[in-house]
């Protein structure tokens, strides 16, 4: 796998980037549950898709510690448009570390049924942010 430079991927307001370069994570942390803040994250993940290789595998941590659950139907309904205009769809596994029980539940059956076998989605508790390490960095 190549280590590119992710130095053109911006942080805003609402979304704050950080390459992982030893373990080659992502981690998007989101600050502020808002559809801006979806938007955002969409801008996000645009320019780290400009940057990768078809067979690379992607790992992304995403904390919503502080934010919350982002508006469902919004972030599903940009998640699939972003998806549908992508050119190839890396192998990809998406950690991400939330609080909530319930809404963790209803997010895996929203995520399942959408049904894109190059994703693999797995929520963790907020406190075990090496838990989700370890699970993106299983083969």
């Amino acid at each position: 796998m190549s280590t590119p430079a992710f130095s053109s991927v911006p942080s805003t307001a609402l979304i704050g980037y950080t390459w992982l370069s030893e373990p080659q994570i992502h981690q998007i942390t989101f600050t502020k549950s808002s559809r801006e803040a979806v938007d955002d994250w969409v801008e996000v993940m645009q320019a780290i898709y400009t940057d990768i290789a078809p067979e690379e595998r992607l790992k992304f941590l995403f904390d919503m510690t502080d934010s919350g659950t982002m508006p469902l139907v919004y972030a599903v309904n940009e998640g699939k448009r972003f998806v549908s205009g992508l050119t190839f769809h890396p192998e990809s596994r998406v950690a991400m570390l939330h609080s909530s029980d319930s809404l963790r539940a209803f997010s895996n059956v929203v995520l399942k049924a959408l049904r894109m076998g190059h994703l693999r989605t797995r929520f963790f508790d907020v406190d075990d942010r090496e838990g989700a390490i370890a699970w993106l960095n299983e083969p």
